[in-house]
């Protein structure tokens, strides 16, 4: 079978995406380290620049489902892009005149996150039209996530280099860029789009469909569940990592960039074997005993300090994020392949609704508990909660099963057909 990377449109997708994730990955260190280091910003206001980029997800999710099943998902991608661009603008141009604050760093992160939300809803709908051929959507999201989960690599530490070097407008310039350069990728993409079916129902009626069939099956309820405890205990590490390594165990904003770059390469390690380790072991089993490996690393992390304890974060820090890259492939690719796509924006959105909306509420539990005790007791509390991921998922239908595929799927049914088996 030719490689994907034959494929044109393949190609943009990948290289478009490529680029966007590096800048995003350099804002993901940069506007707490700004916050930090540049506007002398506490834990709990990191943590609620953090809570306000993933706040739109308890509020937009479903109703954007609706929208994106709606709408062709390509020009929705690109209008997102170029927004989020927009914003972030305004973060360099406000340092620039001395003006920047707390305050608009969360306006920023507010307004991104939910133009964020809609381009997340929209983008794993929009993959199976580059990539008709289901049977290689599992090499395909492979290959995109750990090019994204690159991208978190280097760009970490680029973030924090480019804040020493150039300051806050430097630094988020890169982002600014990466997203009209995936913009511009995305409207040379040629694959034509099916066209979208009227809907004769209401918005409430479509958003009830989308959560009945969420709940309805085995393989979504698990997901969902795991999602809710992973993205919660994620939130917070996210929230309060930056300040752990900056205050706590007093590294540079280089040193802090290129320790989280370091610990993000175990999400490209993740993708990459995931193919090769689901077909040996099962995809399904893969499913759990990645988030189980990820429970040992996790315990890790909290052990760093300023000393050879740096290396226990690093691999601590590389295994939850090859755990994460193994378990995005195998979802994605399974609700890819067995959601039918007048449902999969919905599907998507029920389950992040549920899942991502933890993230701030996360953020805010370790925000504040960092406030209280310290980001190091934080840090450690979030990774003592990670443990209930595995167990949620080996007592789940996922645990009693090789291949995710066993699990069945509702994608021969027409609408009408679905609608009446769940009645």
């Amino acid at each position: 079978m030719a490689s994907l990377f034959r494929e044109r449109d393949f190609r943009l997708l990948f290289a478009g995406q490529g680029i966007s994730a590096v800048g995003t990955a350099v804002t993901y260190v940069a506007l707490p380290l700004i916050a930090v280091a540049y506007l002398g910003a506490g834990p709990f206001e990191v943590s609620l620049i953090t809570a306000a980029g993933y706040a739109a997800w308890l509020v937009l999710s479903l109703p954007f489902g609706v929208f994106v099943d709606r709408r062709q998902r390509r020009p929705l991608l690109i209008v997102t892009d170029l927004g989020r661009a927009a914003l972030l603008a305004t973060v360099p141009a406000a340092a620039l005149a001395d003006a920047l604050t707390v305050p608009h760093l969360i306006v920023v992160a507010l307004l991104a996150g939910a133009l964020s939300v809609l381009f997340d809803v929209a983008y794993p709908a929009y993959i199976p039209v580059v990539v008709a051929d289901r049977s290689r959507l599992t090499d395909a999201n492979g290959k995109l996530f750990a090019t994204e989960s690159a991208a978190h690599v280097g760009g970490p530490g680029l973030g924090g280099l480019l804040l020493q070097a150039v300051g806050a407008a430097g630094a988020v310039v890169v982002d600014v860029v990466s997203f009209l350069v995936s913009a511009f990728t995305l409207t040379l993409i040629r694959s034509p789009e099916p066209p979208v079916s009227p809907k004769g129902g209401s918005v409430r009626a479509e958003l009830v469909e989308g959560l009945r069939y969420t709940f309805g099956r085995p393989f979504t309820r698990a997901v969902l569940g795991a999602g809710v405890i992973g993205n919660f205990v994620f939130g917070g590490y996210n929230a309060v990592v930056v300040v752990f390594l900056y205050e706590t165990v007093g590294l540079t904003e280089a040193a802090v960039g290129v320790l989280l770059g370091v610990g993000a390469a175990g999400a490209v390690a993740g993708a990459l074997v995931t193919g090769w380790l689901g077909d040996r072991i099962g995809d399904a089993r893969l499913t759990w005993l990645a988030p189980a490996a990820g429970v040992a690393f996790g315990a890790l992390v909290p052990l760093a300090a300023g000393d050879w304890r740096l290396v226990l974060f690093a691999l601590g820090a590389f295994g939850l994020s090859a755990e994460i890259g193994i378990y995005n492939v195998c979802v994605r690719a399974a609700l890819q392949t067995s959601v039918p796509g007048d449902l999969l924006g919905r599907t998507m959105a029920s389950i992040r609704l549920f899942t991502r909306g933890m993230l701030p509420l996360g953020a805010l539990a370790a925000g504040a508990l960092a406030t209280v005790t310290s980001p190091r007791v934080a840090i450690a509390v979030m990774m003592a909660l990670l443990v209930l991921c595995p167990l949620w998922l080996r007592r789940s239908p996922v645990g009693r099963v090789r291949t995710l595929a066993e699990l069945g799927a509702d994608k021969a049914l027409g609408p009408r057909e679905r609608r009446e088996r769940h009645q």
